[in-house]
């Protein structure tokens, strides 16, 4: 179709920890240690996760390392489950994660909990970072968050005393204007303890999708080719052109970004849309502009194994099947490509996703 409106569910989910994780790191890879590391470190700095009910099959490694002795901080400005087991709950006001990493920042460097030696021969701006955060006292990032001074102080020498680290987070530090800030700031204090590549340490996200870090491997991002390759790289556009079958200057550019896509759908830029597996009228925010931007479409396709919320708006809805009934790949939050094997046939008349498209082209 030659069309750059194309986007992937992953940006309603952990988008802002890929741009932070690029940022800072220069890679986007969802954790630097694999899972079954988490249950000896010794302390965990999470923010906007709710762990103990949201990832019942990662909660186990916590427990682990809870009875072993890890101290746990959790930043949310709600009393979770996570929250209330906490040995510090740093209940701060929505939006101010990254005045709190700030803050933080501020208490490692006063107190010496800096690693200089890995700082010094791996990071960049460390006194641009030391000059930023010099304001942001505990007084000061008390007053911004509303967390408690005492509360600030704790943390930060908990966090800087323990040997081994894990700084953690999901969508409630994320979806924010200042997402990929709070990501990348966070990512800073691993950093500054010279977490990342040690064992039992370093940052991590809570990907909300199964296959979120594949989705991006596969180039469905609204400003991505396939392998991680961006549309702004002539060589990269050049290389996948190549592999296609196509001219380089045939290749759309750079799209828009999933809900800025709802703007066009409004003015009649986007007239017709294909959402594949996804219920923006519940996981978008501002739901009555989405809502009224999917009247605004003169032709709307669903494909999705029930009558979502989206799907009831849809002209047509083509009948999916779950990932049980399909063979492929899917690529976890470590980075590790595992094997999906079929259980089950297709019920009655669902398709593959993949056999739908391909039936529409």
């Amino acid at each position: 179709l030659f069309r750059s409106y194309i986007d992937y569910n992953g940006r309603y989910c952990m988008s802002s920890a890929a741009g932070g994780f690029n940022k800072t790191l220069g890679m986007d890879r969802g954790s630097t240690l694999p899972w079954t590391e988490l249950e000896h470190t010794d302390c965990f700095f999470m923010s906007g996760t709710n762990t103990a009910e949201c990832h019942p099959t990662s909660i186990q490694w916590f427990w682990k390392a809870k009875d072993k002795g890890a101290k746990l901080i959790v930043a949310d400005p709600r009393e979770t489950a996570t929250a209330r087991v906490a040995d510090v709950h740093l209940d701060l006001l929505p939006g101010t994660d990254s005045a709190l990493a700030n803050g933080i920042m501020h208490l490692l460097i006063k107190h010496d909990y800096v690693d200089h030696e890995y700082v010094r021969e791996r990071c960049n701006n460390f006194a641009e970072l030391k000059e930023m955060t010099a304001k942001f006292t505990p007084e000061y990032t008390s007053k911004i968050t509303g967390v408690t001074v005492e509360k600030i102080v704790k943390a930060a020498h908990i966090f800087g005393k323990s040997p081994r680290s894990v700084v953690m987070f999901a969508r409630g530090a994320e979806q924010q204007t200042k997402g990929v800030d709070n990501v990348s700031l966070y990512t800073s204090m691993a950093l500054l303890r010279g977490q990342i590549g040690k064992f039992a340490s370093g940052v991590a996200t809570f990907t909300g999708q199964g296959n979120g870090q594949g989705g991006r491997e596969h180039g469905q991002k609204a400003d991505a080719l396939p392998g991680y390759r961006k549309i702004a790289n002539p060589k990269d556009v050049e290389y996948i052109a190549g592999v296609w079958g196509i001219q380089p200057e045939e290749m759309p550019k750079e799209g828009v970004s999933a809900y800025e896509m709802f703007d066009l759908m409004v003015n009649k830029t986007i007239r017709a849309m294909h959402v594949i597996c996804s219920n923006p009228v519940v996981s978008s925010p501002n739901i009555n502009h989405v809502y009224k931007a999917f009247k605004s479409l003169d032709f709307l396709v669903v494909n999705d194994f029930f009558m979502s919320e989206t799907a009831e708006l849809a002209d047509v809805v083509l009948p999916a099947t779950t990932w049980a009934e399909d063979e492929g790949t899917t690529t976890n939050i470590e980075g590790r490509v595992i094997r999906i094997r079929k259980v089950v046939e297709p019920l009655g008349e669902s398709k593959t996703d993949w056999e739908i498209i391909k039936l529409i082209a």
